[in-house]
């Protein structure tokens, strides 16, 4: 029943083109057991799969400066549910003749493994585990996303590329801020998979050579839930935490911890923004994070065209070719459209929705 509902049942994205990018999202989160998925991500899930979509549209309409010579570039999204495992399935399943299913939508939609240009992937976790499929295929796997030291190793993941530096780089930066500031005496706190694993080894390394001592490392889930790691942090004789994980897996309860138990003295360095996953757990008028220092990339004018299509766009609901969505709609809104009995409440006003209000 599990090969069936990974293979078979399963929703998809597909923008119609001559070659084909196949890209996988983290639309939901991981389920309880092997390739299921759970609650839909609202922050940083859905809004990915769009921003594949209107890259599509830029290239096709001729506006993102590329030139094809005439081809269309088309794409496939699919939700790997941050589960690696389902993730290498789906592609292994698209090379084996497992998946598509004869008969589903996905069959039907006449696409094979001779028009996939290559891949698209997102976090480091799932992108190490597919990129080890892929060079097997000699296929390319491009990353906007995937961070990990790991993935520097160009001798071994030959046919990766990624258009974000490596945490490596990042790492460094960290340390030596820390160095430029004065502490000398710091935690590390990361998330528990093989990539942010890899960035604390290589921020200790760095940060020895700065004469900075790591005093302990503690890592989400392995060390404990949040409040306990809380306690591990205030225990501690020192008030600088170095954090390697996504803003919205386990960074909210560990804020949260903060603003309940009134400790703001702790510092935290972070490899990523906070701001969005915890915006609703500060108290009204206060801080985002305080004494929170977060690494960044800068936007640039494509982000800004996104963001202005966001804005402009009336979008409705019933023809909207992103098949999630609906589902994010409902989710945001916390109200249930027509068929939908998940809310206490129906939606109201939906015939035309302004995406980028929500």
């Amino acid at each position: 029943m599990e090969c069936l509902y990974l293979f078979g049942y399963q929703k998809f994205m597909y923008v119609d083109g001559d070659i084909i990018i196949p890209g996988i999202f983290d639309v939901h989160y991981r389920g309880g057991s092997p390739f299921s998925c759970n609650g839909m991500r609202v922050e940083n899930g859905f809004q990915y799969t769009e921003a594949f979509r209107f890259a599509l549209q830029k290239i096709n309409d001729g506006s993102a400066g590329v030139s094809l010579n005439g081809l269309r570039l088309g794409g496939l999204g699919f939700d790997g549910c941050m589960d690696q495992i389902r993730a290498s399935a789906l592609v292994t399943g698209m090379y084996s003749g497992a998946f598509p299913v004869p008969e589903t939508d996905l069959a039907n939609t006449g696409v094979t493994t001779g028009d996939l240009m290559g891949w698209l992937s997102y976090d480091s976790e799932t992108t190490i585990n597919v990129a080890n499929i892929l060079k097997r295929q000699g296929v390319a796997l491009v990353s906007p996303g995937a961070t990990s030291p790991l993935l520097d190793d160009k001798a071994h993941f030959s046919t990766f590329f990624r258009t974000i530096p490596s945490l490596t780089l990042v790492a460094q930066a960290m340390a030596q801020l820390s160095n430029f500031l004065g502490f000398k005496y710091v935690i590390t706190l990361n998330a528990p998979d093989e990539g942010n694993r890899e960035a604390v080894r290589v921020f200790r390394e760095i940060a020895g050579n700065h004469d900075i001592c790591v005093g302990a490392s503690y890592e989400f889930q392995t060390d404990g839930p949040e409040r306990q790691i809380f306690n591990y942090l205030t225990d501690s004789s020192t008030k600088v935490v170095v954090v390697f994980a996504s803003a919205d897996r386990y960074i909210e309860q560990l804020i949260r911890e903060k603003y309940t138990r009134g400790n703001m003295d702790l510092i935290f360095i972070t490899s990523e923004p906070w701001t969005v996953p915890v915006k609703k757990v500060k108290p009204v008028g206060e801080s985002p994070i305080p004494a929170t220092i977060s690494f960044n990339m800068d936007g640039d004018a494509v982000y800004d065209d996104f963001l202005l299509h966001l804005e402009s766009a009336s979008i409705m609901l019933k023809d909207h070719p992103n098949p999630w969505f609906r589902e994010y709609f409902e989710s945001v809104m916390q109200c249930n459209l027509a068929g939908t009995y998940k809310y206490n409440q129906a939606c109201q006003d939906t015939n035309a929705v302004p995406l980028g209000k929500y």
